[in-house]
């Protein structure tokens, strides 16, 4: 994720902050930044969520998609 999440503010001028971010960073990429928008978030952000599938996974998948 990029620093428009760390550095979203609040109307009161409080920032989210990096404990903050890091009390949500397991969580999804539309709800981190659903969170940043709902605190305050101005600047531009970028979140993403990488999953990790087991190697026979992507056989599995290419079969399907073959047919």
């Amino acid at each position: 994720m990029t620093d428009g999440v760390v550095e979203a503010m609040s109307e009161a001028g409080e920032l989210f902050g990096f404990e903050r971010t890091a009390g949500i960073a397991g969580k999804e990429a539309a709800e981190i930044a659903d969170a940043a928008y709902r605190f305050g978030q101005e600047d531009d952000i970028t979140v993403v969520t990488l999953r990790r599938e087991p190697v026979g996974a992507a056989l599995v998948f290419e079969e399907l998609v073959r047919g």
